[in-house]
């Protein structure tokens, strides 16, 4: 009797039927004595992709196609930003989605998991800036006086400057709202907090008989912007 041969033969390969005979017919010759090892082969994950949109918006994202050798059910989890943390647990769905509070260009990953292996298989990410907008504006009017305040809006995360031109050759005023409360947002930040919704107001007085239009401006830290103008005196 020879010595002890070890073949490692993949799970998948002896769960069907005709591989098992031919195997055991072609192992059951000459004098080595086989022993068989079988292994499980991890499964293969699939992104699919690449994904894009815009900030603030929802972005169906899919492993469909991902498959296990041996046909075992899988489980799905999702890393979002490409930061080797997992932003999500395990699931029987190949489906996910996620919204970007930002614009974003990166990738993502996702993981096909079959109860003992797993493997990794990623995607590019291109997201774009959405402009902010206005929500309302509201007055008060009183002869050469007036009182405005205006709720504007970002679907994202960015940072917000609305500038008030009174259209009289005055300076100017400028309001920053931060994101964060209290100082800018980095560039490529899609985890703040989204929609930013911010209430800014301001006032101004005018010479007797004075006409013009006022225009406000609402700017996003990505060059995204919106304008709104009244005109002075406001009609009645």
């Amino acid at each position: 009797m020879g010595p002890i041969q070890v073949l490692t033969i993949p799970n998948a390969y002896l769960n069907n039927v005709e591989n098992r005979l031919a195997f055991a017919k072609n192992t059951a010759l000459g004098d080595n004595l086989w022993a068989v090892q079988n292994v499980d082969l991890a499964p293969v994950a699939k992104a699919n992709g690449p994904y894009s949109g815009q900030e603030g918006a929802a972005d169906t994202l899919t492993a469909v196609g991902s498959f296990d050798f041996e046909g075992d059910p899988l489980q799905y989890r999702w890393d979002f930003n490409n930061d080797d943390a997992w932003d999500t647990g395990y699931s029987s769905q190949p489906q996910s989605s996620h919204t970007w509070g930002d614009n974003w260009q990166n990738a993502l990953r996702v993981e096909a998991y079959d109860g003992l292996l797993g493997s990794t298989a990623s995607s590019s990410v291109s997201i774009s800036n959405a402009n902010p907008q206005f929500v309302q504006c509201t007055f008060a009017f009183h002869p050469g006086f007036i009182d405005v305040q205006c709720v504007v809006s970002d679907p994202g995360s960015d940072d917000l400057t609305v500038s008030w031109n009174w259209g009289d050759g005055s300076p100017l005023i400028v309001h920053v709202h931060y994101n964060n409360g209290f100082g800018p947002d980095p560039p490529q930040s899609p985890d703040g907090t989204f929609p930013f919704v911010v209430t800014d107001s301001a006032s101004h007085v005018y010479p007797p008989g004075f006409i013009t239009v006022i225009t406000i401006t609402v700017q996003d830290d990505d060059g995204g912007s919106a304008t709104y103008q009244i005109p002075y005196p406001p009609p009645n």
